[in-house]
């Protein structure tokens, strides 16, 4: 592929810093993006502007470059503003389309960023930037790549989106069931987790493996740095004998177990021990927790997750230069606790909400090894373009995502097609059959009434005997496929995050009380 130094295809506007004076909040001027701490997933975020005169100006569809510490991160400016000195605006010309140059930087953040020079903080000098060579495939190749990416990219922003919906969705119903654990307005009896949990140290450093002692089999030994935002992230897995794992006094887990960390950068942080594995090792920077019978797991973990409780929780342990907690101190920890029957219901919807989780995380780690795998085939020219419509060329109904064969199978890239008509039933044509589930899913939004449960059953069941005569006789099934189901749920979870649909649960009676159960009920927004 021809390949080009940056400054022969864009001109670079090196930003300079007007005087602060200049500087405003209220609007006036244009808006002043500084370095990176402005920069968003893909436009920036305005939080100052700047009346001066004396300046450097980017225009919209600029690619605007943090060149000094952090170096390589980009954003495309999405209007008029004035550029201070830790950014430069690359602006691409005719032969250079500016998606394709803003996806090709991104990719390469990390090689640009080691360009960067300077012992207090790296920078990246004009000269440098400007020597960048950038491959320049024809430009209506360089739109087709920006296109097919930015699908893609696209998909993965929607994965973090359903992901944090989910975790918003934990907490909601959490306050709902239980109210806000610190205030307590609930009148919740508290006790210390040392009257309702056993507690075990983990073990001392003599004892963690190296050397002949690593295994890729055995008993798992965990450390602090795999609990990750109240997860348990198992990527780089160590291993001990068993022999060695049974010989030890302390630091033995077991599935259900609670692990909490006491010291690091996790502190505080904490997750049910509920895996592929069903014991392993702990070291001495983590204490088990292991719940009596009035006292779930999992409510647990989600206690300690609410703000305001964790904010607690970090203030018992801030004593020392270092901040740490002790095994002691976690065991006079305070918190809520309500019937045992409350939180296993609760537990039921964490149980599910982690099912669906899951599959999501499974799906934005494949979309985010696609990303990687057709950026590093389209900056090499590897990629069969010839299948790839010019985003011109789409109709406006358009709305094509990736499937799992088409992730898998990157070689025969044939991942945007134009919607079209064939003599082939609708439901037999992976394009026509997505176009009228989105069709049948609007009118089952827009069809219901104030009062009316969506009900996805009811939309399955109507679904159904809508695509009758939709079905081809040399179809093997006339039912619908998990990649249908798929589709419902991301356009379920867009609809909910667009206000179209609001969700809240049913009440179940618990004893003489009034309290809401474990059974998500969508309505029609308004």
């Amino acid at each position: 592929m021809n390949k080009k130094h940056l400054y022969k295809v864009a001109k670079i506007i090196a930003g300079q810093s007007p005087a602060s004076s200049t500087y405003n909040s209220i609007g006036d001027g244009l808006p002043f993006f500084q370095g990176k701490a402005d920069f968003q997933e893909k436009y920036p975020h305005v939080r100052m502007w700047c009346n001066s005169k004396k300046r450097k100006v980017a225009e919209p569809g600029d690619i605007l470059m943090s060149v000094r510490a952090p170096v390589g991160s980009v954003n495309i400016c999405n209007q008029k503003s004035i550029i201070g000195r830790g950014l430069s605006a690359i602006r691409p010309l005719s032969d250079l389309s500016g998606e394709f140059l803003y996806f090709f930087l991104k990719f390469n953040e990390q090689k640009i960023a080691n360009l960067g020079t300077g012992s207090t903080f790296k920078a990246i000098t004009q000269e440098t930037l400007k020597n960048v060579e950038i491959p320049l495939p024809p430009l209506d190749d360089q739109i087709r790549i920006a296109h097919l990416l930015g699908k893609v990219e696209g998909l993965i922003a929607r994965r973090k989106q359903h992901l944090q919906q989910l975790d918003d969705l934990l907490k909601s119903v959490f306050l709902e069931m239980f109210g806000d654990p610190v205030r307590n307005e609930k009148g919740w009896k508290k006790i210390n987790l040392a009257n309702l949990c056993e507690f075990e140290n983990g073990d001392r450093s003599s004892n963690y493996p190296s050397g002949d002692d690593i295994n890729n089999t055995g008993i798992l030994f965990l450390s602090s740095r795999e609990i990750v935002n109240f997860r348990l992230t198992l990527s780089n897995s160590v291993f001990i004998s068993e022999e060695k794992f049974y010989s030890l006094n302390r630091g033995k887990c077991y599935t259900g177990d609670v692990l909490m960390v006491l010291r690091g950068a996790g502190l505080g942080k904490c997750c049910v021990f509920d895996g592929i594995y069903d014991k392993a090792f702990i070291n001495a920077q983590m204490v088990i927790l292991r719940c009596a019978e009035n006292l779930n797991n999992s409510f647990l973990v989600e206690q300690i997750k609410n703000e305001r409780i964790f904010r607690e929780l970090l203030k018992v342990g801030s004593g020392s230069a270092q901040p740490q907690l002790t095994a002691a101190q976690v065991k006079g920890f305070k918190i809520v606790t309500p019937p045992i029957e409350l939180q296993n219901l609760f537990a039921a919807v964490v149980g599910k909400v982690a099912n669906l989780k899951s599959r999501y995380q499974q799906s934005f780690a494949d979309l985010e090894s696609l990303y990687g795998a057709l950026s590093q085939k389209a900056f090499k020219g590897e990629l069969d373009l010839s299948k790839v419509p010019l985003p011109a060329e789409l109709p406006d109904n358009y709305e094509e995502e990736p499937s799992q064969p088409e992730i898998a199978a990157l070689d025969n890239l044939d991942m945007i097609r134009r919607f079209s008509t064939l003599d082939t039933p609708a439901m037999s044509v992976k394009d026509s059959r997505r176009y009228l589930l989105q069709q049948w899913f609007e009118e089952w939004v827009s069809g219901a009434t104030a009062n009316e449960e969506l009900s996805a059953e009811r939309f399955w069941e109507r679904a159904r005997k809508l695509a009758l005569d939709h079905w081809g006789e040399d179809d093997e099934t006339d039912d619908f496929s998990a990649e249908d189901y798929d589709l419902f749920k991301d356009k379920l979870f867009s609809a909910i995050g667009d206000g179209l649909i609001t969700q809240t649960r049913n009440i179940v009676k618990i004893g003489e009380n009034l309290e809401f159960g474990n059974r998500i009920i969508l309505k029609k927004a308004g």
